[in-house]
């Protein structure tokens, strides 16, 4: 990837105090490895790990928003996403929690390192397959940037296998529409807490015909998983940079 650095003022909304300053630094780029942002429907990512993670060591502009105490009491990000492809979009709220937004107790999970979203997983079990494909303990990054649950080829392997998935290619991997309602639940347990995938909810439909596994597999050195927005679809996903942790909550339904 090929870039610049340029200065300006960022906005979330409408409202001023929603705003940088003038001087906020982000990167531009002028060219990108892959297709990913070939035919993307989107301008720029969003950041919202810590700046240490930051390859240009350019200042977040979210730090400027959480840094004003009077219009940003609470240094937290929630994500309510809508399944539902005929309405709205997600909402992404600043400084807060939104209560309309979940039902039940929220799950607080502690941040294992400061850099990117890294929690802990218990384990992960396939309804009447495996008792828990985890071995060991095994780390994950909570990512809203990423549309499926990705895992370790081996441990996904037995996920693909449960749910009779096969292999499209990429590492993407497909499933029987019409046999949905036949699969088995997904049960991943974080911080002690069970938090249930059913089929509708880890079962990617993009037409009547064409349905994805909403888990990949990636080949990385560590056993390293990333929950994406397979699961925050299900569960309203918080980020408190304060206390350092991650909330989980059952999201309410989409509209």
């Amino acid at each position: 990837m090929n870039g610049f650095a340029v200065e300006d003022q960022v906005c979330f909304g409408n409202n001023q105090q929603w705003c940088t300053n003038i001087n906020q630094p982000f990167g531009c780029a002028t060219s990108e490895p892959g297709t990913t942002f070939l035919n993307a429907k989107f301008d720029g990512i969003l950041g919202l790990a810590f700046d240490v993670v930051s390859v240009t060591r350019l200042a977040p502009p979210l730090d400027q928003i959480f840094n004003n105490k009077t219009a940003c009491p609470q240094n937290v990000i929630a994500f309510w996403l809508n399944n539902n492809t005929k309405g709205q979009g997600g909402e992404m709220t600043l400084c807060g929690i939104d209560p309309k937004h979940y039902t039940g107790n929220i799950s607080w999970v502690p941040l294992r390192a400061d850099n990117y979203w890294f929690i802990k997983i218990d384990g992960i079990v396939v309804d009447d397959f495996f008792p828990n494909i985890i071995t060991g303990v095994s780390e994950a990054i909570v990512d809203t940037g990423i549309p499926f649950i990705a895992g370790p080829v081996d441990e996904v392997d037995k996920i693909q296998e449960a749910i009779s998935a096969f292999n499209i290619s990429d590492g993407e991997y497909g499933v029987i529409c019409q046999l949905i309602h036949l699969l088995p639940n997904i049960n991943i347990t974080i911080g002690g807490e069970n938090f249930v995938l059913t089929p509708n909810d880890y079962i990617i439909k993009e037409s009547a015909l064409s349905c994805l596994s909403g888990f990949i597999a990636h080949d990385l050195p560590v056993p390293i998983w990333v929950i994406g927005d397979v699961f925050i679809g299900k569960y309203y996903t918080i980020f408190d940079r304060d206390n350092k942790r991650v909330g989980f909550a059952e999201a309410t339904p989409s509209t």
